[in-house]
Order: C-alpha cells, then structure tokens, then sequence
C-alpha cells in the first residue's frame, strides 16, 4: 500500500512516517480525548 500527499519531488508518504504518527496518536489517546472533549 502507498499513500500520496499530492505534492512536492516525491509526493509518497513513506510507511515509517504513518507507523510513527500512528504511534504518537495512540501514547496520547487519552489526552487528545480530553483535549477535544474540552473544545465542544
């Protein structure tokens, strides 16, 4: 699977960046909840 932000010399996203951000989303779950929680 690729994914394609759409711009730049090299628009694909590479796999490794997807992992990593999907990581940090998942250490601060809690947070963000509460985060957006607080901004309804």
């Amino acid at each position: 699977m690729s994914y394609n932000c759409g711009h730049g010399k090299n628009p694909e996203i590479k796999p490794a960046y997807v992992v990593n951000v999907l990581r940090a989303l998942r250490q601060y779950e809690s947070e963000l909840d509460e985060f957006l929680r607080e901004q309804q």
